[in-house]
């Protein structure tokens, strides 16, 4: 009986092992079809830097960020930049070893990054503006050329440029805004401080969006021009753009309370 039970004991091992090495199979294999695995990892950072050697040859770059998998698509995705050029920056894709694509081409030579980045820089001036002398509990200020232009001026784009108020691309500002009060009547007052402010100290918008919310209310209004604020009729076309959805360009939806 004894003998029979050490039998049966040694089988449980048997198969709680084989059960254990099963699950960890498991765990492997889902884990490599979410995040890869080191050694495929390697050679895409390997493939990367070769890529980087051969066809970018003399341009000081490196890898800013090593490669990082896509379970998407099976591919590593990893960025290269530049130690010298701040928008020279770009991803590059490899799958099974083979580059699939980089954004050299869009991301640089089309001066992408270059857009982007004075984007930020643009948004972090107009956002400190803005909370000095605009008053009001302000949210998220972004700025935003329109970079559908950003052919058409190329001219005027350089790599690592110094960010210029008079660049002539459409530049489009986004705010977030936070107060008891929501309604048409203050989000015209809000608008127009701001933009006075901006025309003031020489920066120029095509168009505003301001978002604003309370304990009870949520209001979005997208599509502001400078004529519809210098009009004195922004309250108004404000109103009339909440009850149609759509009015003269500007579009406007409020959630609680009235309109």
């Amino acid at each position: 009986m004894g003998k029979i039970k050490r039998k049966h004991k040694k089988w449980l091992k048997i198969a709680a092992g084989t059960l254990a090495f099963i699950l960890i199979g498991i765990v492997l294999t889902a884990a490599n079809a979410f995040v890869g695995n080191p050694v495929s990892a390697a050679l895409a950072n390997k493939a990367v830097q070769t890529h980087l050697d051969q066809t970018y040859a003399g341009m000081d770059l490196y890898l800013e960020r090593k490669a990082r998998y896509n379970f998407k698509d099976g591919s590593y995705t990893a960025i290269a930049a530049s130690k010298s050029s701040n928008d020279t920056k770009f991803y590059i894709a490899v799958r099974k070893g083979e580059i699939l694509w980089d954004e050299y081409e869009f991301a640089v030579l089309s001066k992408q990054t270059t857009i982007d980045r004075l984007s930020r820089e643009y948004s972090e001036i107009v956002r400190q503006l803005i909370a000095r002398e605009a008053g009001g509990d302000w949210g998220e200020v972004r700025v935003m050329y329109d970079d559908n232009y950003n052919r058409q001026y190329d001219e005027y784009l350089e790599l690592d440029m110094p960010f210029d108020k008079s660049l002539p691309i459409p530049a489009n500002l986004s705010m977030g805004l936070h107060a008891d009060q929501m309604d048409a009547a203050f989000i015209g007052k809000s608008l127009t401080k701001v933009h006075d402010l901006l025309v003031e100290r020489g920066y120029a918008m095509e168009h505003y969006n301001i978002y604003g919310e309370n304990d009870t209310h949520l209001i979005s209004i997208n599509g502001v021009k400078p004529e519809h604020i210098i009009s004195g009729q922004l309250v108004q076309k404000i109103e009339k753009a909440l009850e149609l959805g759509e009015y003269e360009g500007i579009s406007a939806f409020m959630k609680g309370g009235e309109k």
